[in-house]
């Protein structure tokens, strides 16, 4: 039988799979012992310190696609013809790439953090 911390973690990945990436990198700060506990969970940090940044970027990206009909595609160059097709990647999975944050490993941290409160509580 999985322990406590491996359910939630699993869980926590299972919920942000069903998510598919939120619009925006989520709002830490409101929660000041999660600021306080931020230097042990190294993905929390970057994403606090990235976020502002993150948040001007998707909201052009989103406006591009929105207001302008701007998709994003990809080269294919295949031998009978060269092609472009439609990639449907979520914005917010290549903020994470491009500020060098892991996903799933932030996503852990997160079901950390909010195991460490819940124990800090009883």
């Amino acid at each position: 039988m999985k322990n406590k911390k491996e359910e939630l973690v699993n869980e926590g990945l299972r919920q942000a799979k069903e998510r598919k990436f939120s619009n925006s990198p989520p709002d830490l700060e409101s929660d000041q012992k999660l600021v306080d506990q931020i230097n042990n969970y190294p993905e929390s940090e970057k994403v606090l310190k990235i976020k502002d940044k993150a948040q001007v970027c998707g909201e052009f990206l989103d406006w591009l696609k929105g207001q302008k009909g701007i998709i994003f595609c990809k080269y294919n160059n295949c031998v009978e013809r060269e092609e472009f097709y439609r990639v449907d990647i979520p914005v917010l999975e290549y903020l994470y790439e491009f500020f060098e944050i892991d996903f799933n490993k932030y996503e852990e941290e997160k079901v950390q953090m909010l195991e460490e409160l819940r124990n800090e509580e009883t």
